[in-house]
């Protein structure tokens, strides 16, 4: 339901803003919410988490699309879109590893751990990824 509210003020401040840094701050803020779903201890606040997590989700995947537009030519760009969704599929199935990470260290850990490499990815997003010209190759 976030992800539904909000993922319309994200695509519009995608189309303003800077798109690299847009998505490497949510994959950070991403993983932080992560953290701290490790470390509730409600219910009210597990729900916030999961609501705050849909709403940074949503400007995820316009931020990608946007992106691969304009780092490949017209040609491949749909290509670069297929290898970027069949990634979103490949992560969801390899997150049934999570089972063994819940088995030995408990499910609050398997957050931690999760969002700790997230949010390293996040940060290399940052300082690595480049915002490309928009309309730059076509």
């Amino acid at each position: 339901m976030s992800y539904s509210i909000t993922g319309i003020f994200f695509g519009m401040a995608i189309d303003k803003f800077n798109r690299a840094k847009i998505l490497s701050i949510a994959g950070i803020l991403w993983s932080l919410t992560h953290v701290v779903t490790g470390s509730v201890n409600s219910l009210v606040v597990l729900a916030g988490m999961r609501f705050m997590l849909g709403m940074i989700m949503s400007a995820c995947e316009p931020s990608c699309f946007s992106i691969v537009q304009d780092y490949f030519p017209s040609n491949m760009v749909s290509t670069a879109n297929g290898i970027l969704m069949a990634g979103s599929y490949i992560g969801a199935a390899l997150s049934s590893s999570c089972i063994m990470l819940i088995q030995n260290y408990g499910w609050r850990q398997c957050f931690n751990i999760v969002g700790y490499v997230g949010a390293i990815f996040g940060v290399i997003g940052l300082i690595f990824l480049r915002e490309p010209e928009r309309g730059g190759i076509q």
